[in-house]
């Protein structure tokens, strides 16, 4: 993607706002017309006066828009809107563009507010599943959902759910855990089974539900407030992972030492540096990175959410890698809605919930424009084999592929149109039952060309889509054309350079610089005798730190040697106060010794003024800049002259 903000930016000021050829023509560039409604509607999108009161600026935003327009009409001319890399990107912006105008909008902002609200609570929740590929046989199917009813009347009459959940789960953390899940949020669960979180009552135990990775039984043990990321330091005493009783214990022993010390006002950074064995954190105070839930261990995480104030210190905490004592640096509750909005739909975008907004808006679509099907699909029941998940299956040729599955609008899609949409999507995968497969990709093939028809039919449909994808065809030609006439060769037209650089010498080296000592002396000091004794010494070749130190001997007061350097007036104040001198002519050209006594310093001329000369090397990134835009108004000059230009001058007068 091309600098995306760049066309954006371009485009707000110069971009035709719905081309209706309708009003009255403004400006005709050889053939083609603009009217006066789009350019006042361009005019209103970037101008808070009135036509009437900025007369003025609307010259110069015409003329900008004209210059637009053949920099458009040149890339065009040059076919550069042919191009399979310009097609490729328009396509790609215009799939981007159209998911706000395809997709059913209120659904998308529910489903994201929802999901926000959720952010705000956190549900802890143990599992058991019953694994089932979702493309499985109903036969399999409904032998998983016997199995996942079986196993919730084994802990309905007795057994404990957590026995259950390490004996029988097919999530492989529970021979582990028990099936917890500890504590979970939106977006980090399937949403099925987020909503039966959200919705369920605690220590209820649920009936199967279906998620992608097959049946689950889930049991809800806490809900609490999402405790947001804290910032906490620790010390610890470690044990080893093969730790006993007697370890724990004198590990137990030393930490309490500790903590005692902690919470007598002996300072925890320092308690941390000298007694924690977590060396990452000991000599940074003991803090940690900011966290939040499941970025700790359990014990720990508790511990540190238990804290009430900044400050506060936790008694010992047992975890997996030793003792720990806890203080509470700081939290950082759950941000507002509209802080967190863009991320919010960011992932409802890429999750299961965005199948919603897509449903609804196939059901649309299909409402919309009188959708028929015959779903008649024995005849690929047959003919697929098991070959189509090696990626091999071809296309028989004696099958009667012409009647048609489904009408949408004006389209029609027949059974040969499906069975090349399988040809060319197989892949290398598991083997399912070949009905469930069939059936699942003719679902994925009848909602693609459902939503392709909304897609096609999205210009015709909606001006306002229409007007952006305009922007950005035009905006991607306008970058291309300028990228090849101007950026491109004002960045390595090096010969070009040196000559625009030679003709604008006094453009970059209009500024004075001169080899400089600069000198402080202290309040109260005779200015007279400290020059005199100055410019004695100087003659006499001495060094600036030499004649500081004999300064100071002969005024009885402070004199310091700052520093000797190229000055230039853009870089230093006390030269650049020399320089204003020397031009309204309070010094002459000659006078070596300047004394500035308001700011109690001394500039001593090392070399007489001059002008800067640099060479082109050292400019060269605002050379180029200046270059580029040389090249481009002689560029639009040879445009103009290019092409004919008519503005009509009654059109201009009525916008007035």
């Amino acid at each position: 993607m091309k600098f995306i903000a760049l066309i954006i930016n371009l485009l707000l000021f110069f971009q035709l706002v719905g081309q209706t050829g309708d009003g009255i023509i403004l400006v005709t560039i050889d053939n083609e017309n603009i009217t006066k409604e789009e350019f006042v509607k361009v005019y209103n999108k970037n101008n808070s006066k009135s036509l009437s009161d900025n007369k003025d600026s609307l010259k110069i935003q015409l003329g900008q828009f004209i210059n637009f327009k053949l920099k458009v009409l040149e890339a065009k001319d040059k076919g550069m809107d042919k191009t399979r890399e310009f097609i490729s990107e328009l396509s790609e912006y215009k799939q981007q563009l159209a998911k706000p105008f395809l997709f059913d909008n209120t659904s998308f902002e529910n489903l994201s507010f929802e999901a926000y609200q959720r952010t705000k609570h956190e549900v802890r929740a143990s599992h058991i599943l019953v694994r089932i590929n979702e493309f499985a046989s109903p036969e399999d199917t409904l032998a998983a959902y016997k199995k996942a009813v079986h196993l919730k009347s084994r802990i309905i009459n007795g057994e404990s759910f957590k026995d259950v959940a390490s004996k029988t789960s097919d999530d492989p953390s529970a021979v582990r855990n028990g099936g917890d899940l500890w504590y979970v949020k939106a977006f980090q669960t399937p949403y099925k089974f987020e909503n039966y979180l959200y919705n369920g009552v605690i220590n209820k135990i649920s009936a199967p539900i279906r998620t992608k990775y097959g049946y689950h039984i889930i049991k809800i043990t806490d809900k609490r407030p999402n405790p947001g990321k804290l910032k906490v330091a620790h010390i610890m005493v470690s044990v080893s992972p093969k730790k006993d009783s007697l370890q724990i214990d004198k590990a137990k022993l030393r930490i309490d030492s500790i903590y005692q010390m902690a919470t007598q006002g002996v300072d925890f950074a320092e308690l941390a540096l000298k007694y924690s064995e977590d060396k990452g954190t000991a000599a940074n105070k003991g803090e940690l990175p900011w966290f939040g839930t499941g970025g700790m261990s359990h014990e720990f995480e508790n511990a540190a959410i238990n804290l009430n104030r900044n400050g506060n210190i936790s008694k010992p905490v047992l975890s997996q890698y030793g003792w720990h004592i806890i203080k509470k640096i700081s939290r950082q509750a759950v941000p507002n809605y509209e802080q967190m909005q863009d991320q919010i739909k960011k992932m409802v975008s890429n999750s299961d919930r965005y199948d919603i907004c897509v449903q609804n808006m196939i059901k649309r679509v299909q409402r919309e424009n009188n959708f028929l099907e015959n779903k008649e699909l024995d005849i690929f029941y047959l003919a697929v084999d098991s070959t189509i998940f090696e990626g091999k299956w071809k296309l028989p040729e004696f099958i009667e592929l012409e009647p048609i599955l489904f009408v949408i609008g004006d389209k029609k899609y027949s059974k040969y149109d499906f069975a090349k949409h399988l040809e060319e999507n197989q892949r290398k995968m598991f083997p399912i039952p070949i009905k469930n497969y069939v059936n699942q990709q003719y679902d994925e093939f009848k909602n693609k060309k459902i939503i392709d028809f909304e897609f096609n039919s999205l210009s015709n449909k909606n001006t306002k889509y229409k007007n952006m994808v305009n922007e950005f065809h035009d905006g991607i030609l306008l970058f291309e054309i300028m990228e090849k006439e101007i950026w491109e060769k004002a960045k390595n037209d090096t010969l070009g350079l040196k000559q625009f650089y030679k003709k604008n010498l006094d453009k970059y080296n209009k500024f004075y610089s001169a080899d400089i000592s600069i000198f402080n002396f202290g309040t109260d000091t005779d200015v007279k005798k400290l020059k005199k004794d100055f410019e004695k010494y100087k003659k006499k070749g001495l060094n600036d730190s030499l004649v500081s130190l004999k300064i100071k001997e002969t005024i009885d007061n402070e004199f310091l040697f700052i520093k000797r350097f190229v000055a230039d007036e853009n870089n230093n104040n006390a030269f650049k106060r020399v320089v204003a001198q020397l031009k309204s002519g309070e010094i002459s050209s000659k006078q070596k010794t300047i004394i500035f006594e308001e700011y109690y310093n001394m500039v001593y001329l090392n070399t007489p003024i001059a002008k800067t000369k640099k060479s082109w090397k050292e400019y060269k990134g605002i050379l180029i800049s200046d270059y580029q835009d040389y090249l481009d108004n002689k560029w639009i000059k040879e445009l103009r002259l290019k092409h004919k230009i008519t503005i009509h001058p009654k059109a201009l007068k009525s916008m007035f």
